[in-house]
C-alpha cells in the first residue's frame, strides 16, 4: 500500500510538476509574445515618429517663414544681370488705397551686373488718371522728362561689394475724387519701366598650327584630330551682362605651308551667335518713350552697336563676318560711332565670320602680316558691344471709392 501510495503520490508529483512546467513555459512564451508585440509596436513607433522629424521640421520652418516674413521678401526682377527693378513698396498700403486720397510708390533700381549702367532713367505706366505730360515732369527720373540719365556701378568684385542702388520715390501721387463710382473698387496694372546703356565684352583664344608641324604631332600621338564644329571658349571680361556671345567652329586651325617665293592663304569659318539671356529686351530711341528728347541718337529695335572687333595673329584677317565684306566691315567699324550693327531676331541671331590667313615665307619673323612658316601661334580675338537695354516689373494698386454719405 504504502509503495503503491508512494507510486501513485510520485506520479501525481511527476505529473503536477510537468503541468507546472508546461504553465510556466506556455506563461513565458505568452509575456515573450507580449514583450515581442510591445518591441514591434515600440519599433513601429519609433519609425513613425522618424519619418514623421522631416515632415514637422519641414512645416516648422515654413511657420518660421512665414512669421518673419521672409517668404517672397527676395523679389528682384527684370534682367537676370545688368538693372534690376526691386522692392516695390506703397504708401498707402496697395490693396488700402482710396480715390481722393495721395498715393506714394517707392522702388529700388541696382546693377547687379559686370560694368556700368550710364543714362538710366526710369518711369511708371499704367496711371490713367494722370496725362502724358504730367508722368515725364513728375513721374520719371532724372526728373524732368527723363533726361540726362544716371550712372550705377556694378558689384565690386574684389571688395564683394554690392553694386549701385538709386532709390526711386514717386510721392503725392493724386487720386481724383471721381475716379470710380461711388462703392466701387477696381485694380489697376501698374508698370515700371527701367532703360540704361550696358556693354557686352570678351575674348577668344584660338591655336594655330603649320600643317607640317599638325601632321607630325598625330603620327607621334601627341594632336587629336580637328573637331569641325566645336564650341569655342570665351572669356567674358564683363560678366553679369544680359547680351551673350557664342563662338563655334574648328577647334583648331591649320595654316597651309608655302614655299619661297610664293604665298599660300587659308580660310577658316566660325559661327557667332548673340543671345538675350536677360528678361529685358535692347530697345531703340524711338521705342523707348520714357522720354521724347531726340538729343542721344540710339540703336533700332534689337540692335547691337559693333564698339570693338579685333582680330590679332600674324597673317590674320578679317575675310568676311557679320555679313560685310572685307572692305565694309572695316569702313564701318572705323565710323565715329561704329555703324557695324547686329539685329536680334527674336532672343538670338546667329552670323558667320570668315578670317584668312597669309602665309608668305622669306619675310622676318618678327612681321605680323604675314604667317611665315610659324609652327604654332594662337590667334586672339577680341570683342565689344553696346546697346540699350530695357526692364519691366508689373504690380498692381486697388483702390476703392468710398461709399457716399
Amino acid at each position: 500500500m504504502n509503495t503503491n501510495n508512494s507510486q501513485q503520490a510520485g506520479y501525481d508529483t511527476n505529473s503536477s510538476q510537468a503541468s507546472h512546467n508546461t504553465n510556466s513555459s506556455f506563461l513565458k512564451e505568452k509575456s515573450h509574445d507580449r514583450n515581442s508585440c510591445s518591441d514591434s509596436q515600440n519599433n513601429h513607433d519609433r519609425n513613425m515618429a522618424n519619418s514623421l522629424k522631416p515632415i514637422i521640421l519641414i512645416f516648422a520652418i515654413i511657420g518660421i517663414l512665414l512669421v518673419s516674413g521672409c517668404v517672397g521678401q527676395k523679389d528682384i526682377s527684370g534682367s537676370a544681370s545688368g538693372i534690376v527693378i526691386k522692392n516695390i513698396y506703397t504708401d498707402p498700403q496697395q490693396d488700402m488705397i482710396e480715390t481722393g486720397s495721395n498715393l506714394n510708390i517707392y522702388y529700388e533700381l541696382e546693377n547687379i551686373g559686370g560694368t556700368t549702367a550710364r543714362d538710366v532713367k526710369s518711369t511708371i505706366y499704367g496711371m490713367t488718371w494722370i496725362d502724358e505730360i504730367d508722368r515725364l515732369n513728375k513721374y520719371c527720373i532724372p526728373l524732368e522728362k527723363c533726361n540726362n540719365g544716371l550712372s550705377l556701378y556694378p558689384p565690386d568684385p574684389v571688395t564683394k561689394s554690392s553694386g549701385g542702388i538709386e532709390t526711386v520715390a514717386f510721392i503725392d501721387i493724386k487720386l481724383k475724387e471721381n475716379l470710380l463710382p461711388s462703392g466701387l473698387r477696381k485694380t489697376f496694372p501698374l508698370k515700371i519701366r527701367a532703360s540704361y546703356n550696358y556693354e557686352t565684352s570678351g575674348t577668344v583664344s584660338l591655336e594655330a598650327y603649320s600643317k607640317k608641324r599638325y601632321n607630325r604631332d598625330i603620327q607621334l600621338g601627341n594632336q587629336a584630330l580637328i573637331t569641325a564644329e566645336s564650341s569655342i571658349p570665351v572669356q567674358t571680361t564683363i560678366a553679369g551682362t544680359p547680351i551673350s556671345v557664342s563662338i563655334s567652329g574648328p577647334d583648331k586651325i591649320i595654316v597651309n605651308d608655302a614655299i619661297v617665293g610664293k604665298e599660300s592663304k587659308t580660310k577658316y569659318t566660325y559661327h557667332i551667335t548673340f543671345t538675350n539671356i536677360g528678361e529685358g529686351y535692347p530697345i531703340s530711341h524711338d521705342n523707348d518713350t520714357i522720354s521724347g528728347s531726340n538729343d542721344e541718337k540710339y540703336l533700332g529695335e534689337g540692335l547691337l552697336r559693333v564698339k570693338e572687333f579685333r582680330i590679332e595673329g600674324p597673317g590674320v584677317n578679317v575675310y568676311s563676318c557679320l555679313d560685310y565684306d572685307a572692305n565694309e566691315f572695316r569702313t564701318a567699324l572705323e565710323k565715329s560711332p561704329s555703324e557695324l550693327t547686329i539685329k536680334l531676331r527674336g532672343r538670338s541671331v546667329t552670323k558667320s565670320c570668315t578670317i584668312e590667313i597669309l602665309n608668305k615665307p622669306g619675310q622676318d619673323d618678327q612681321s605680323r602680316i604675314t604667317w611665315n612658316n610659324r609652327e604654332f601661334n594662337p590667334i586672339n580675338l577680341y570683342f565689344d558691344l553696346t546697346y540699350r537695354y530695357f526692364v519691366e516689373k508689373d504690380f498692381s494698386i486697388t483702390v476703392t471709392a468710398p461709399v457716399s454719405q
